[in-house]
């Protein structure tokens, strides 16, 4: 099974992940959406560009399906200047019936980053697995989220990259009824790059403290190691490309 799992992720980066290195990449939560690790940012994909990518999960408490080591597969996409969607498959190890669990998120991103104001952004994951809807049994409701977020950018005149220092806060309630929440309550982090290739992250994402590292290689490709709960490695490799087709000009 270890054997299989592996080459299934190696086609996944030949296919998806090295095709990439030609564009540009924005960086993505653990489940595909904006954002550092665990929690989102206000920030969205362009209009018009995809992203995949791969994260790999370790087993920790409390967090959904975090009974066992897990892969996530992801694809998100810009459309319109202030929408975001994603989509994942979360795939436990070993994992007894098919793939696993799936998980969809909206965000619409209302007010852009201005020079004194953030970039504010309302974010909505497995809105489909509310209880009261009866489409997905009480076993899959596992990533319910409503979430607020706020970012901003600032910069650090001595550093080499022109924005260097991002904050991000914001909050989330449980409005949907589901077996599992996610992101309830307050959560927040920052991104600091003393170079662009490389952003140091520590976050807080409503349950534990995470800290880690993004590498941002050729302008192009993202490779993100990172410690959830300061001591449980996990890592995720992405990238992005053109949606011509899908702009809206």
């Amino acid at each position: 099974m270890k054997s299989r799992s592996a080459i299934i992720n190696l086609c996944f980066c030949i296919l998806f992940v090295i095709p990439s290195f030609v564009y540009g990449w924005s960086g993505h939560g653990s489940y595909g959406y904006s954002g550092l690790f665990a929690t989102p940012s206000a920030y969205i994909l362009n209009d018009g560009e995809g992203a995949v990518g791969i994260t790999r999960l370790p087993k920790i408490k409390n967090v959904p399906l975090g009974n066992k080591p897990r892969n996530v597969y992801f694809t998100a996409v810009g459309y319109l200047p202030f929408i975001e969607g994603s989509f994942a498959f979360v795939n436990p190890d070993n994992h007894p019936y098919g793939i696993g669990d799936r998980t969809v998120s909206a965000r619409i991103r209302f007010l852009k980053e201005r020079r004194a104001l953030p970039a504010l952004t309302i974010g909505f994951q497995d809105f489909f697995a509310a209880k009261k809807l009866d489409i997905e049994i009480s076993d899959a409701q596992h990533f319910a989220a409503t979430y607020l977020v706020g970012s901003k950018s600032f910069n650090v005149n001595f550093l080499p990259a022109a924005k260097n220092i991002f904050l991000h806060a914001g909050y989330g309630v449980d409005i949907v009824e589901s077996n599992e929440q996610h992101l309830v309550g307050f959560f927040g982090g920052i991104d600091f790059r003393p170079l662009q290739e490389i952003s140091v992250i520590a976050e807080y994402d409503t349950r534990y403290f995470n800290m880690g590292f993004k590498f941002h290689l050729f302008s192009h490709l993202e490779i993100m190691y990172m410690w959830w709960d300061m001591q449980h490695l996990s890592w995720q490799v992405g990238g992005h490309f053109p949606l011509g087709v899908m702009r809206a000009d």
